[in-house]
């Protein structure tokens, strides 16, 4: 129920430039964003507007940066929405 809800949200509110995985199980989404998009840069200011994420690059030996792994197994379904908006404004600004 948690992913079918992060994932309508992201259909909502994210840029058509962001790409993901809709996977079966799991905790987890990852996202692509255009190249020019630094995700590790662009983590303190998600977290300053109350949202987090785990940038991509943590997953990769190369200089990859333009990821991000989002967790839904622990927000709650209004945190979820919520914060799917506020990421998807911020990565709209960005892209």
């Amino acid at each position: 129920k948690k992913r079918d809800v992060m994932l309508e949200a992201m259909d909502a509110s994210f840029p058509e430039d962001a790409k993901w995985s809709e996977q079966n199980g799991g905790l987890f989404l990852w996202v692509t964003l255009p190249e020019h998009v630094n995700t590790t840069e662009l983590l303190m200011e998600a977290i300053q507007s109350g949202v987090a994420y785990i940038p991509g690059s943590n997953f990769y030996t190369t200089s990859t940066h333009n990821h991000i792994r989002l967790n839904y197994s622990h927000p709650s379904i209004p945190d979820i929405t919520e914060g799917i908006q506020i990421l998807g404004a911020l990565l709209k600004e960005k892209i």
